[in-house]
């Protein structure tokens, strides 16, 4: 939805959230553009699951299931790139933690595909970023900024990632989870130490 010159998402209720979150989606009636709304927030697949469990089926519902649908496929690609980007770095050596996205959604809720992502999101840790970028650009991926070379010291100190396309979508990867470390100073060996591998 635009707004001037701007991106605005759409207005959604945080009652709507409520009712998903405790399983009541099928009690609440649509309005129009409440499908729009779930779908912008990434909450399009739970709500369609529930509506059509409470046997609604209006075109908004509809709308919610076909939007569900579109979120599913998003979901299989951001998987398949996460997946595949593990494989080559972790074939060169290098650790590697996949977060957010579907390794998020299938923590909290048990099924990958609950969670809309756009990007697959890889974390490696820092002193590892150089290597991490010859791997990918050996394997036919390159830097969305358009640079060809690694990130520099002062992108590795300012900000916590970089871009990168080439494959069925983008990849950010992260050397730190925020630009700034303050707000989260858990140390990638600590994180590594974690993680669950999922098959």
């Amino acid at each position: 939805m635009w707004n001037g010159n701007q991106m605005t998402p759409p207005a959604l209720h945080p009652s709507v959230v409520g009712l998903i979150a405790r399983g009541r989606f099928g009690e609440h009636s649509l309005a129009p553009g409440d499908a729009a709304g779930l779908r912008w927030h990434g909450l399009a697949a739970e709500a369609a699951e529930q509506a059509e469990a409470a046997g609604t089926d209006s075109s908004e519902t509809q709308a919610l299931v076909r939007a569900a649908r579109l979120d599913t496929i998003r979901s299989m690609a951001v998987l398949s790139t996460a997946g595949r980007v593990s494989t080559i770095l972790r074939d060169a050596g290098l650790r590697v933690l996949c977060y957010k996205g579907p390794a998020l959604a299938l923590q909290t809720t048990g099924v990958w595909s609950l969670r809309g992502s756009a990007d697959a999101d890889i974390l490696i840790p820092e002193g590892a970023v150089a290597a991490a970028h010859e791997v990918l650009i050996r394997h036919g991926l390159s830097r969305r900024s358009g640079h060809s070379g690694p990130p520099s010291k002062f992108l590795l100190y300012r900000d916590s990632e970089c871009g990168y396309s080439g494959l069925p979508c983008s990849v950010d990867l992260h050397w730190r989870i925020e630009d700034s470390p303050a707000y989260f100073r858990l140390p990638f060996s600590e994180l590594w130490t974690s993680r669950k591998e999922v098959v």
